[in-house]
C-alpha cells in the first residue's frame, strides 16, 4: 500500500468524523453540563493565560532582582497562590460536570 492511498483514507476518515463532530455541536451546546463546562473551561484558559501567566513571570522576575525576600516578591506570591486556587476550583468543578452530569 502506498503512503498516498494510506494519506489519502486517512484525510477521508478525518472529514468523515469532522463532519460528524460538526453536526452534532448544537445537541452538545444545549446539555447543561456540557455548555457550562465549555465556558469553564474558556475561563480556565484566559485566566491561566492573561492572569496566572504574567503574575509568575513578575514572581521569577522579582525573585532574580531582590530576592526572596523582597516585598514584591511576596505580593506577586500571594497573587499567584489566589490566582492558582481558583483556577483550581474551576478544574474541579469542569471534573464534577464531566463526571456527575447534572441536569437543569
Amino acid at each position: 500500500m502506498s503512503l498516498y492511498l494510506i494519506l489519502k483514507f486517512v484525510h477521508v476518515l478525518l472529514a468523515i468524523i469532522a463532519i460528524g463532530f460538526h453536526a452534532s455541536y448544537p445537541i452538545w451546546l444545549s446539555t447543561f453540563w456540557i455548555a457550562a463546562a465549555l465556558v469553564l473551561y474558556v475561563l480556565l484558559i484566559v485566566g491561566g493565560l492573561l492572569v496566572y501567566s504574567p503574575t509568575l513571570k513578575g514572581q521569577i522576575a522579582a525573585l532574580e532582582g531582590a530576592g526572596p525576600g523582597s516585598p514584591e516578591y511576596s505580593r506577586l506570591s500571594q497573587r499567584g497562590t489566589v490566582v492558582g486556587i481558583l483556577l483550581a476550583v474551576d478544574v474541579v468543578v469542569i471534573v464534577f460536570l464531566m463526571v456527575v452530569k447534572p441536569t437543569l
